[in-house]
């Protein structure tokens, strides 16, 4: 979390340099537990004192916190970024918390995923409209690699289907020439073959593709 508040710091640094009266930058804090959203502003009160404290930085800058639960209706939670959060302040960026305080309506683990990655999907789009950065540390979906639609989505972490990158590297390395890949075909699976593919073309790896629903026929389903 302290990396995400320090690269919001940064980015409003060249401003700040201009300004002679004291310049707060507000933070939208998306959490679901308690703990995780008192953490989050004992690590913004450090960074506050620490930058009080220290004499070489001549910047007035405070950091400001606003908080806001998860919701787990995507409407509802994009009304109250609207209105909690845009509404009265001058928001430079949100940070969005984990998953796991959500109310789980059914026992699908699958499920509760997609109800989740629903209510991130409206947080960023909402904030992308807005041209609002939306640091994210937890997820790794395929879906929030569409800058067309979440221009300003960060992550921390690399997208799951960049693993294809490393799948190229043990082929070469191994001097493998051909292989076939089974994915499945959902978003994820047609991300992660494109990926794949394009890298097999350009290293001359000769891809025989077969997808997952495939695998139903043979099954008897």
């Amino acid at each position: 979390m302290n990396i995400l508040v320090f690269i919001l710091i940064l980015s409003e640094l060249t401003y700040s340099i201009s300004c002679s009266k004291a310049f707060k930058i507000s933070i939208g804090l998306v959490y679901c537990d308690d703990i995780d959203l008192t953490k989050a502003e004992e690590i913004l009160t450090e960074l506050n004192d620490e930058k009080n404290s220290n004499s070489k930085i001549k910047i007035k800058m405070e950091l400001k916190p606003l908080q806001l639960k998860m919701d787990d209706n995507p409407i509802s939670v994009s009304l109250s970024v609207c209105d909690k959060l845009m509404a009265s302040n001058s928001l430079y960026g949100l940070i969005i918390s984990s998953s796991e305080c959500l109310p789980r309506k059914n026992s699908d683990p699958s499920l509760l995923e997609k109800e989740y990655l629903q209510t991130v999907s409206a947080i960023a789009f909402t904030c992308s409209y807005y041209q609002i950065p939306v640091f994210d540390l937890v997820h790794r979906n395929a879906i929030f690699s569409d800058k067309s639609t979440y221009s300003s989505f960060i992550r921390m972490a690399t997208p799951y289907y960049h693993q294809a990158s490393i799948w190229i590297e043990l082929l070469k390395y191994f001097e493998w020439k051909s292989v076939n890949l089974i994915y499945s075909s959902d978003e994820e699976g047609k991300y992660l073959a494109s990926r794949f593919q394009h890298l097999a073309d350009q290293n001359e790896i000769k891809v025989i593709i077969l997808i997952y629903c495939f695998l139903d026929i043979f099954s008897g389903k």
